[in-house]
């Protein structure tokens, strides 16, 4: 851990910032309607003893929520990494800068994490909140391209390493 990170406080704390009122609001206001403020608290009470699953029709506010409690992590000290689609990566981007927070793109490949490594030295390393293809760890060899050779060096040290 970088030592810009802090410590995270708990999920108590996440708690607490959810809830509890703030010198400087967790989002926007208005950013989150009544029913989605409730979904936030219950997610923030079940977290902490055994995870949760946020699901609803289309449009309900899926995607405000979970940036909402990103944010709450954020907030306590925690990181986030928030997995989707890279077809979805624009609308997460958009609710982050809604919600006053902002993000770089989406990393979607570990090959792209080292080229920002290699560019810009710990590229990521940082950064409290990352968005990531939901395919970040997938490992293929492709037979054309520069990469394939540390492509099939994934490959085997994965099939090698069974943990």
């Amino acid at each position: 851990m970088s030592a810009k990170m802090g410590k995270f406080a708990g999920w108590e704390s996440v708690s607490a910032n959810i809830s509890g009122p703030q010198e400087s609001p967790l989002f926007p206001q208005g950013y989150l309607d009544a029913g989605q403020i409730d979904a936030l608290k219950a997610l923030a009470a079940s977290l902490r003893n055994h995870g949760a699953v946020l699901a609803d029709e289309v449009g309900m506010g899926k995607t405000r929520i979970a940036v909402a409690l990103a944010l709450a992590v954020k907030r306590s000290g925690g990181r986030v990494a928030l997995v989707v689609p890279p077809v979805i990566a624009p609308q997460w981007r958009d609710e982050i800068t809604k919600a006053s927070e902002r993000s770089k793109d989406i990393l979607r490949s570990f090959d792209g994490l080292m080229r920002e490594y290699e560019t810009d030295g710990a590229a990521r390393m940082d950064d409290a909140l990352v968005i990531l293809s939901h395919r970040f760890g997938d490992m293929r060899a492709q037979t054309s391209g520069i990469r394939w050779r540390a492509d099939l060096l994934k490959l085997i040290v994965r099939r090698l390493d069974k943990k």
